[in-house]
């Protein structure tokens, strides 16, 4: 599917790629691990949620979580790991047969469209 996401000048703009941006071995097991929490959290149409939302905001729960802990161990950074753990979120919502919005403010939000 595509995610639509709102560029610079505000505008809606509609992926039609998203490659993978780590090069994380288990990235395919960190996005599988990131769809199963989004069902579980069950987000109903156009609720805004960042990819912490669905992991929760602790590191140090992360590096207790298989496999999230890949995330803390390759990068040590907080701020990056949150910035990876974005990037594998969008690329596992752009694998799903629905269609997410992408929102860039102080975090990045993501919403179901219907």
């Amino acid at each position: 599917m595509a995610l639509i996401y709102f560029g610079d000048n505000g505008q809606r703009q509609e992926l039609h790629s998203c490659p993978w941006q780590t090069n994380l071995e288990n990235r395919q097991e960190i996005a599988d691990y990131l769809i199963r929490r989004l069902q579980e959290k069950n987000y109903s149409a156009d609720t805004w949620f960042t990819a912490q939302n669905l992991v929760g905001e602790n590191q140090v729960d992360w590096e207790n979580t298989e496999p999230l802990n890949a995330i803390t161990t390759y990068y040590p950074d907080r701020n990056t790991q949150k910035t990876i753990l974005g990037k594998i979120l969008k690329r596992a919502l752009f694998d799903l047969n629905e269609t997410y919005e992408i929102r860039y403010e102080f975090k990045t939000l993501y919403r179901k469209i219907e």
